[in-house]
């Protein structure tokens, strides 16, 4: 019988949409990025659809299994959240956190500090600040997440992947 080759390497995005959303509806907004050949084949994507939720807790929670996961993960990205905690052994994953400066559900100040926490804890944490977004996506920052994922897997001279033209607008993350 013959040796079945072992997985290739790559990432494995687990999108965790706002509160209102759903999988299939991050599905639809955020896979185009990904379905260029080289990403395609080299990450895994998930959309699952979580229960509406009161409050904001994605960020937090993706933070959260950064900060408490026994092993070195490939990247975290955070859009508009805050760090629950005090207190952490965080490892060597970079994070990208993104933040609207016109939230007004996860406050810009608490996502900037988050940050700063984390750098404080020896991560590396790229912050991008948006002076108009609110609570929201918009395709500058999913352009931006789709390039950091290819530096990250260091997959070079990727070919863009177009994008529909409704990814150009807000998608509201509440």
């Amino acid at each position: 019988m013959a040796a079945v080759p072992p997985p290739q390497a790559g990432g494995f995005v687990l999108w965790l949409h706002g509160s209102g959303g759903s999988g299939d509806e991050s599905r639809a907004e955020v896979a185009p990025y990904f379905a260029a050949p080289e990403l395609a084949s080299s990450v895994r994507l998930s959309f699952p659809t979580a229960p509406t939720a009161p409050i904001a807790c994605y960020g937090a929670l993706a933070i959260a299994s950064v900060l408490l996961y026994p092993k070195t993960l490939g990247g975290c990205v955070v859009f508009s959240g805050s760090v629950p905690l005090r207190k952490s052994f965080a490892d060597k994953t970079p994070v990208l956190w993104f933040h609207g400066m016109a939230d007004g559900l996860v406050l810009f100040e608490a996502g900037h500090a988050g940050c700063a926490f984390l750098e404080e804890l020896g991560m590396t944490c790229e912050f991008k600040a948006y002076p108009t977004l609110g609570h929201s996506v918009v395709d500058e920052e999913l352009q931006y997440f789709q390039q950091w994922i290819l530096n990250h897997l260091g997959i070079r001279g990727a070919t863009e992947t177009a994008m529909p033209s409704s990814s150009s607008q807000q998608k509201d993350l509440q």
